[in-house]
C-alpha cells in the first residue's frame, strides 16, 4: 500500500518473491510523486502482520530548473484564443501549475486545455 492505497504493481512498480522466501517490490526511476508511506501486509491463516516505512524522493544534485523562454505577456480580443507558452529544462518530474491572479487554473473548471511535452 501507497498512503492507504494499494500499489498498482507493472511498469515501474515490481513485486516479486526472492529465492530465500522474501518478497521485495521495486520501484524504478523514481519520482517526486513516488514519496510517501508505503505498508507491506502479510496476511495468512495465522493471522496478519505489517510493516511500514517513508519515502523521501530527493531532487538529483546537478540538475538544475530554469526557464529558458518565459511567458510573454499578450494582448487578444474578447473571444480570441490566447497560447502561453513557458519554456523549461530541469529533472524529469517536474510539476508544472499556471495561475492566474494567484489562484490556480483548472481546465476541468475552464474552457481552456493544457499541454506538458517534458520541455514547454
Amino acid at each position: 500500500l501507497k498512503d492507504r492505497a494499494v500499489v498498482k504493481t507493472g511498469g515501474r512498480f515490481v513485486v516479486r518473491e526472492m529465492e530465500d522466501g522474501t518478497c521485495e517490490m521495486r520501484i524504478s526511476s523514481a519520482q517526486r510523486s513516488d514519496a510517501g508511506l508505503y505498508v507491506c501486509e502479510i496476511n495468512n491463516e495465522c493471522g496478519m502482520k505489517k510493516v511500514e516505512c517513508r519515502v523521501e524522493v530527493r531532487a538529483v544534485a546537478g540538475i538544475e530548473l530554469r526557464i529558458t523562454r518565459a511567458v510573454e505577456d499578450m494582448a487578444v480580443k474578447a473571444g480570441e484564443s490566447a497560447i502561453f507558452e513557458c519554456h523549461i529544462t530541469g529533472p524529469q518530474d517536474v510539476e508544472v501549475d499556471w495561475l492566474s491572479n494567484g489562484k490556480l487554473i483548472q481546465p476541468a473548471l475552464l474552457n481552456c486545455k493544457m499541454h506538458f511535452d517534458g520541455k514547454r
